[in-house]
């Protein structure tokens, strides 16, 4: 073999491991992992959520059951206040009474013969309507205000409005107050009865 033909064989031996280094490199196709929970991932989620739930029920309830004898209570002080704002302003006698036997379930402001010329007709101003599971006990069976705005006979009358049955707290009850004079207040119980204690909660 020539010199020539051995230059040319080697020229194309190094040309050829050359262009080998210059192609890219096909690597193996890896399908990508899809993304998201695992079971045990989703089972720890859910005992995480869970266990949150547990602990804030409990605070959560407590809350309810505070909105709802607040909500019983400044509704019963409108109605007092109501009444007395109405009985001075017709000049005529307006009452308080349950809308049914018991306070529990709520009570009406009314005018008895003040409505009509010459006013002959009763007439119901305002009703409010509760869940009679957070009862409400009182000293009176009505209440009733002058044309002045006291009370009818002068005689302090309060109100008792209880927590549910299941979820008792004597302290946390609340006490709405009617002054011979006419004023009405709350309070929370916190231990102390009026001077005119309504009947205690069932």
């Amino acid at each position: 073999m020539s010199g020539g033909s051995v230059a040319l064989g080697a020229g194309q031996a190094l040309l050829g491991k050359n262009m080998s280094l210059l192609l890219p490199v096909r690597r193996p196709f890896r399908r990508a992992r899809p993304r998201g929970f695992t079971l045990l991932e989703l089972l720890i989620t859910i005992a995480v959520v869970a266990i949150l739930a547990g602990l804030a029920l409990p605070s959560f309830r407590e809350f309810r059951i505070r909105m709802n004898v607040s909500d019983a209570t400044n509704g019963l002080v409108h109605a007092l206040s109501l009444a007395r704002t109405e009985a001075v302003k017709r000049g005529r006698p307006m009452s308080v009474e349950p809308v049914v036997a018991g306070w529990s379930s709520g009570w009406v402001v009314r005018c008895y013969a003040c409505a009509g010329n010459p006013p002959t007709s009763d007439e119901q101003v305002s009703e409010f309507n509760k869940d009679p599971q957070y009862a409400v006990t009182s000293s009176a069976a009505t209440v009733e205000f002058n044309a002045a705005g006291a009370l009818v006979g002068g005689v302090n009358v309060s109100f008792r409005i209880c927590r549910p049955t299941d979820a008792p707290d004597p302290a946390e009850n609340r006490i709405v107050e009617v002054q011979g004079g006419g004023i009405v207040s709350s309070r929370r119980h916190g231990g102390s009865d009026p001077t005119t204690a309504p009947p205690a909660c069932p």
